[in-house]
């Protein structure tokens, strides 16, 4: 199965019942909304930048935090 990268940005976390979710935005400000496993939604804040990883059906595969290669909106 196909994965894709690309820099991104936190930009926002919520918390439905048991689910929860990360909003990331990429270099163009495009948010992405993922479903997240509790250890990743705690381990991550907001404003934290580096790499993200989704699957070909635009499911979460991780994020790695780092410095970005070039800047975020």
């Amino acid at each position: 199965m196909p994965t894709f990268m690309v820099w991104a940005r936190i930009v926002a976390k919520r918390e439905h019942a048991t689910n929860y979710y990360i909003t990331f935005a990429d270099a163009t400000g495009e948010p992405r909304e993922f479903e997240v496993n509790s250890h990743d939604y705690a381990q991550f804040a907001g404003g934290d930048t580096g790499r993200l990883s989704y699957d070909q059906f635009k499911r979460y595969v991780g994020f790695e935090p780092g410095e970005t290669a070039f800047h975020l909106r």
